[in-house]
């Protein structure tokens, strides 16, 4: 599992092991110059891979905060919401951890 660097990123791992099978990336980058309602100069980028492991399908997401600390704000949230087709659990990590998260 990946480790966070901190003040860099923050690597959010849905279970994964060593069978596991890498499959694609897309990547999002947040940027002002994308348009921004508060614009705080605020960036990042988030990346979503797609990992075979055995019969299951998991979804690892990777949010960096790439904002420079010269201009004084920073990413805070990213919200992300899945199709209602899907009908997961859902799981909150309260103060920060839990089974299914590397870390927030």
């Amino acid at each position: 599992m990946r480790r966070c660097i901190p003040g860099l990123a923050m690597y959010v791992v849905l279970i994964g092991s060593a069978s596991s099978l890498q499959a694609a990336m897309i990547s999002m980058t947040i940027d002002p110059m994308y348009g921004s309602t508060e614009n705080t100069g605020a960036t990042g980028l988030i990346e979503f891979s797609f990992v075979e492991d055995g019969a299951d399908d998991l979804l690892v997401v990777a949010i960096h905060n790439t904002t420079p600390p010269s201009i004084g704000s920073k990413l805070t949230a990213v919200g992300f919401e899945w199709p209602t087709s899907l009908s997961l659990p859902l799981s909150f990590a309260s103060g920060g951890t839990s089974i299914y998260f590397d870390e927030i």
